[in-house]
């Protein structure tokens, strides 16, 4: 079977949604692998038998997982008062400085709410808590952003609201996280502007928590957030760095294995996040792959880490940073093969155009779903911003490090560093001014965003071969994929009661985008409720 782990992942995904939907495709789903296996009895013989039996098999374990997890995750608990809890501050999430740590109590996470903003916890600290705990809490209105899903992708299985906190020890191993963290803040604001040196922070460490918000903001509007979270760019400089390095002094092998290590330890240092663990594990397939004296398969590679990382943690097929991080490796992959064959365009401009065409509008669908925005200048600025990162990664890690030796290079090195990010956010700031920087389309429906990528796969398929080279063809389907997604929700109407905290609004709703809203301001009505009409 070619690409076993691209099957396998496949026939773990329709288990998961079978959990996710409550096993309304179960049964279908069920049928359709047994006719597979039935024709593949015809066609296969012998080892690629057995391994769609593990597909099946696969298909089935996560049928089964996810009957646990997804009506878990439904599930909720009453908040209780007075419970004493102990355990380990583990991290500090962003925006939540001061007030919120994550505590792995008993091995699980809370997130704790600190009443007392001088408490001064850090990672690392064991502590016991007293207070009550609370409910995670559930989306109310269409679209919301749901906090429930994105605490429980990342561990998270309850909230604490802390009354009294008392640190009785220190925890050696995530105190370690902290000290990276604070060490290089604390070299970063020597050698740059804190705004700069907030970014950088997030660039190298992972920790957001000193990033300026407007700096933030700015990105996520203009499409290049994910400059600032660790993914398989970092992970590739400094692992190709530290491959040379070692490479020099130890066999390739060798070297390779120390580099992998290294960068597991790098993921734990930047707190684990989706996109660092898939990066390192690819690494990890790669090293294997040469130890084993293999080719390696980066789209099995791909499928596997994302196999790895669902059976750790299924609810992570949910959130949006996963989907992303895989929709843009998929993208680069096989994605952009289609936009490889506008051959009526010279090979070079299409070599350079094609990767970020390719991850802007395979991902199109998943920032819809999530954000319900799109900065349509996204193309155009991934091919400005993405070149200049091997300077910044690279420059601000040689910065880091030379200044603890000798400050004048690391402040002559910084200089590249500031520049370039000095002219992201230039570019982010006229990008803003242009009409429809930002376009608000909603969200688009499930079934559109299913017919978007079966319909991408087929032209994936067809443009694969290199006898199909038409390339109007190629144009027009691009631009109706495109389309397809952002346009097409249903066209009935329909009418839609928000929760607006003091009580509901109505407001109409038309193919997938929300009218104007007429906030409840009627807080002394007889039933507490007020209703308003929204109009397009």
């Amino acid at each position: 079977m070619l690409r076993p782990g691209v099957w396998i992942l496949i026939g773990y995904l329709m288990g998961l949604l079978s959990g996710l939907y409550r096993a309304a495709i179960l049964l279908p789903a069920a049928v359709i692998l047994l006719f597979v296996m039935l024709y593949a009895v015809h066609q296969h013989t012998g080892d690629s038998l057995r391994r769609l039996g593990v597909v099946v098999l696969f298909f089935m374990l996560a049928a089964v997982q996810s009957q646990f997890v997804f009506t878990r995750q439904r599930q909720t608990v009453d908040a209780q008062e007075g419970i004493v809890l102990e355990g380990t501050v583990e991290s500090i999430p962003a925006g939540g400085q001061g007030s919120q740590v994550v505590c792995r109590i008993h091995g699980k996470r809370y997130k704790i709410l600190l009443e007392d903003a001088d408490s001064a916890l850090v990672p690392g600290d064991r502590i016991t808590i007293s207070g009550m705990l609370k409910p995670l809490s559930l989306p109310m209105n269409p679209g919301e952003w749901n906090e429930l899903i994105y605490d429980k992708a990342k561990g998270i299985e309850y909230h604490f609201q802390t009354q009294n906190v008392q640190k009785t020890g220190t925890s050696m191993i995530f105190r370690l996280r902290y000290w990276f963290t604070k060490s290089l803040w604390e070299q970063l604001l020597i050698l740059m502007p804190e705004e700069q040196a907030g970014a950088v922070q997030a660039i190298l460490s992972g920790d957001r928590s000193v990033l300026d918000p407007d700096i933030k903001t700015a990105f996520q509007n203009a499409g290049i957030a994910h400059i600032i979270a660790i993914s398989g760019l970092h992970v590739q400089i400094v692992s190709g760095i530290l491959e040379y390095l070692l490479g020099k002094v130890l066999k390739r092998k060798q070297a390779l294995l120390v580099t992998a290590g290294i960068m597991g330890f790098y993921c734990f240092l930047t707190g684990c996040a989706v996109s660092t663990l898939r990066a390192v594990l690819m690494l990890c397939f790669k090293v294997a792959a040469v130890l084993k004296g293999r080719k390696e398969e980066r789209l099995n590679s791909l499928a596997f880490s994302a196999l790895f990382l669902l059976l750790y943690r299924p609810v992570r097929v949910m959130d949006s940073g996963f989907q992303l991080s895989f929709a843009a490796c998929l993208a680069l992959e096989i994605g952009k093969r289609p936009w490889m064959r506008f051959f009526s365009v010279p090979r070079t401009i299409r070599r350079l155009l094609s990767p970020s065409v390719a991850v802007a509008t395979f991902t199109a669908p998943v920032v819809l779903y999530h954000f319900h925005t799109i900065c349509p200048y996204t193309i155009i600025l991934n091919l400005l911003v993405i070149p200049l990162m091997s300077i910044v990664i690279l420059m601000s890690v040689l910065a880091a490090l030379f200044s603890l030796i000798l400050r004048p290079v690391g402040l002559f090195l910084c200089g590249s560093v500031y520049y370039v990010l000095v002219f992201y956010q230039k570019l982010c700031e006229w990008t803003g001014k242009l009409p429809g920087s930002v376009l608000v389309l909603g969200q688009p429906s499930f079934l559109s965003i299913c017919c978007f990528y079966t319909a991408y796969g087929f032209w994936i398929r067809h443009a694969g071969h290199p006898q199909n080279q038409n390339t109007a063809a190629c144009a027009v389907t691009a631009a109706v994929l495109f389309c397809f997604t952002v346009w097409i929700h249903g066209h009935s109407a329909e009418v839609v009661l928000l929760s607006v905290g003091q009580g509901s609004d109505a407001v109409r709703r038309h193919a997938g985008a929300y009218a104007e809203i007429h906030p409840a301001g009627c807080a002394g009505s007889a039933n507490g409720h007020h209703k308003g009409l929204g109009h397009r």
